[in-house]
C-alpha cells in the first residue's frame, strides 16, 4: 500500500503575503516571528509580513536571532520569549534555519517539554506555524522535519513530532536578493533532497512523481546555475523544485549525504547543501547500475555519474573555501555517522562502515 500525507496548505504567486492577510489573521490574536539577522528583511518579506500584522490589528513579538544551523541554545531562548509573550501562533521567515528552529520552538512553547524531549517524543502538542522560504533549497516550509544542533552531542538531531506548518507562503521575489553562493548551494540542497528521496526504500508512486517533476524544473536551470544567470524565472523554478522536493522527503526522507554531510556542516563549517553535493556522486555509486539512478541521470540530461560530477565540481568550484580536513576527521565522522546508520534499517542495508569512510575520503580526495 502507498500513501501521501501532508497537511500543509501552500499558497504560491505574486503578493501572496499582501493577498492573504485574511488566512493570516485566521490563526490568532498574537504572532512570534522567527527569522535570522539580516535575510528577512533583506528579501522583503519581513516588511510584508509586519505590514499585513499591523494592518489586521495583530499583536507580534519577533525572534531574529537565528543562525545558520539552529543551535538548541537558540531553540531555549526562542522559547521563552514565546512563553513570555503568550503567542498563539509563529510566522517563520527565512532559510531552513529560521523554518526549522519555528517548528521546535513552537513544541516547546505549547508543550512545555525539556530540550531532549523534541528529539524523543512523538506525540507533543505545538502552536500553528506559518512559513515563508527566502531561499530556494530546503523545503522545510512543506515536510514535518526540523533538524537542530545539539551540541553536546556534537551533531545535529531531528525533533521527534511531526510539525509540518499550517501555512506556506510561496512568492519568488523574496529569493532574488540572494547571493551567487547562498542561491547554488540551496539549489544543490534541493537536488539532494530530489535525488536522496528517489533512491530511498521508501519512496512510493507519489513521491517519485514529485521528484521527477523537479528534477525536470532543475534541468531547465542547471546551466544558468553554472553561469550565475538568476533570472526571475530560473529564481521561480528553483523555488517549486525545492518545495516539490520538500513535498516529495516528507513522503520518503532522506539519505546518506544528509546523514554523512551533518558531519562536514558541524565540525567543519560547510554549508549544509555543499556539504551534500560534496558526497553526492559517491553516494550515487553505492547503485550501481540501479535503474533509478540512471532514470535520475536521463532526466537531469547527463550519461554518467562522471559527467554528473564534472557537473558538481564545476558548478561548486566557483566558492569552495580552503578547509582542512585529516584522515583523523574523516575517522571520527565515521564513527559518528555509523552510530546512525545502525540504527536505520534502510541505511544499514545500504552501506557499511567501511563505505561510510570510503565515501568521505574519495569525495574529499583524501
Amino acid at each position: 500500500m502507498e500513501q501521501f500525507y501532508m497537511s500543509t496548505k501552500v499558497v504560491y504567486g505574486e503578493n501572496v503575503i499582501n493577498n492573504n492577510g485574511e488566512l493570516i489573521a485566521s490563526l490568532g490574536k498574537k504572532a512570534l516571528l522567527v527569522t535570522g539577522k539580516n535575510s528577512a528583511k533583506i528579501s522583503g518579506a519581513y516588511k510584508d509580513v509586519t505590514d499585513i500584522l499591523n494592518k489586521h490589528k495583530i499583536e507580534y513579538c519577533i525572534f531574529d536571532q537565528v543562525e545558520e544551523n539552529p543551535s538548541t541554545e537558540t531553540i531555549l531562548i526562542g522559547e521563552e520569549i514565546g512563553k513570555l509573550e503568550n503567542i498563539d501562533f509563529i510566522i517563520a521567515i527565512g532559510g531552513g534555519s529560521p523554518l526549522d528552529a519555528a517548528k521546535a520552538i513552537s513544541l516547546m512553547v505549547k508543550s512545555k517539554c525539556s530540550i531532549d524531549d523534541i528529539f524523543t517524543k512523538k506525540n507533543l502538542p505545538f502552536y500553528p506555524v506559518i512559513a515563508i522560504p527566502t531561499t530556494a533549497g530546503t523545503g522545510s516550509e512543506v515536510t514535518p522535519y526540523a533538524i537542530i544542533i545539539d551540541e553536546r552531542a556534537g551533531t545535529k538531531k531531528g525533533i521527534a513530532t511531526p510539525v509540518f506548518p499550517q501555512i506556506a507562503f510561496l512568492d519568488v521575489k523574496y529569493t532574488i536578493s540572494l547571493s551567487e553562493k547562498v542561491t547554488i548551494d540551496t539549489a544543490v540542497d534541493a537536488l539532494s533532497h530530489i535525488i536522496e528521496g528517489y533512491l530511498t526504500s521508501r519512496a512510493n508512486i507519489f513521491s517519485d512523481a514529485l521528484g521527477e517533476k523537479a528534477l525536470s524544473l532543475f534541468k531547465e536551470c542547471k546551466e544558468e546555475l553554472k553561469v550565475g544567470a538568476f533570472t526571475k524565472e530560473v529564481r521561480e523554478k528553483l523555488l517549486l523544485a525545492s518545495n516539490f522536493a520538500g513535498m516529495q522527503i516528507a513522503q520518503s526522507g532522506t539519505s546518506v549525504p544528509h546523514l554523512l554531510g551533518y558531519q562536514l556542516t558541524v565540525h567543519k563549517g560547510i554549508a549544509h547543501g555543499r556539504a551534500n553535493g560534496i558526497l553526492m556522486t559517491e553516494y550515487l555509486k553505492l547503485y550501481k547500475n540501479n535503474f533509478k539512478v540512471l532514470k535520475l541521470l536521463k532526466i537531469l540530461d547527463f550519461n554518467s555519474i562522471e559527467e554528473f560530477k564534472i557537473y558538481l565540481n564545476e558548478l561548486l568550484s566557483a566558492h569552495t573555501e580552503s578547509i582542512e580536513i585529516t584522515l583523523g576527521d574523516i575517522k571520527q565522522f565515521t564513527e559518528r555517522a555509523y552510530k546512525v546508520v545502525v540504527n536505520r534499517n534502510e541505511l544499514k542495508e545500504l552501506v557499511t562502515k567501511d563505505q561510510i569512510f570510503d565515501l568521505y575520503k574519495n569525495s574529499l580526495k583524501i
